[in-house]
């Protein structure tokens, strides 16, 4: 069901928001899918 996966998506954003935050860093790319994500520099502007 959607509902469940949207929810196992968040908790896995969540985690690598977590991590992230933990190195300092901000998270710059996620997929929920393969669970893969990069942080990246806080302060790196975006083009």
């Amino acid at each position: 069901n959607s509902k469940q996966l949207e929810e196992i998506r968040n908790q896995k954003l969540n985690k690598a928001l977590e991590l992230c935050k933990q190195s300092g860093l901000v998270l710059r790319a996620f997929d929920g899918k393969n669970f893969s994500f990069e942080c990246d520099e806080p302060n790196r502007s975006k083009l």
